[in-house]
């Protein structure tokens, strides 16, 4: 829904539903944003996405700039993405469209980095989102949203630590409440759950 409204601007002013969510936000129209998305379950950084006419993008940032500005965005991050390095903060205001509102989907991040932990590939994505978030804060048109859904796969140990990262990066600033407590105990087995919150939001969760 997010994504349609997005794309669809003043138009989507007229669905259903719509006029409530403009009267809560305080707002008389929708402009329509320039938007990309990531799905870590389609994108392959082995193949790549592109080719022909199109220069071959093989890192998240890349395709995102691809989807946000074409080729004068990807032109930024060019070398970024060919190196596979995550681009910091210039770099990602340097790519972001200025004439008009941004949004930025990101799904299935987990999938991603379970496939390419072996490459490092996960930490730079999670590095690439920390400083995606931050530009975003200082933005006034910029929104980000960031989806890691519970799935019915049984993760593995390391799954579970990249989900725990992803779900909330905390920022300078803020204050981490942690809290732990026993599950159960059995034959000198201990399970234990841990949470972390800012501001009464979970940033991170894990069982051990």
């Amino acid at each position: 829904a997010l994504y349609h409204i997005a794309t669809g601007g003043q138009k989507a002013a007229q669905w259903k539903g719509i006029e409530t969510l403009m009267s809560a936000a305080g707002i008389s129209s929708i402009p329509q944003a320039a938007v990309a998305v990531f799905n870590g379950k389609d994108f392959d950084s082995l193949t790549g996405r592109g080719g022909g006419d199109e220069p071959v993008r093989k890192t998240p940032w890349g395709d995102i700039a691809w989807q946000l500005g074409k080729a004068d965005a990807f032109s930024v991050i060019a070398e970024h993405d060919r190196e596979f390095i995550e681009p910091k903060g210039d770099a990602i205001r340097a790519f972001l469209p200025k004439d008009r509102p941004v949004v930025i989907l990101m799904d299935e991040l987990i999938s991603y980095v379970s496939t390419y932990r072996v490459h490092g590939y996960g930490d730079r994505l999670y590095n690439f989102i920390d400083c995606l978030a931050e530009v975003a804060r200082g933005e006034k048109n910029v929104a980000v949203v960031v989806s890691v859904p519970a799935s019915v796969l049984e993760y593995t140990a390391a799954d579970t630590a990249d989900e725990a990262r992803f779900k909330k990066p905390v920022l300078p600033g803020d204050q981490l409440l942690r809290h732990v407590e026993i599950e159960r105990h059995m034959r000198g087995v201990w399970k234990f759950k841990g949470e972390a919150r800012v501001d009464g939001q979970l940033a991170a969760e894990a069982r051990l």
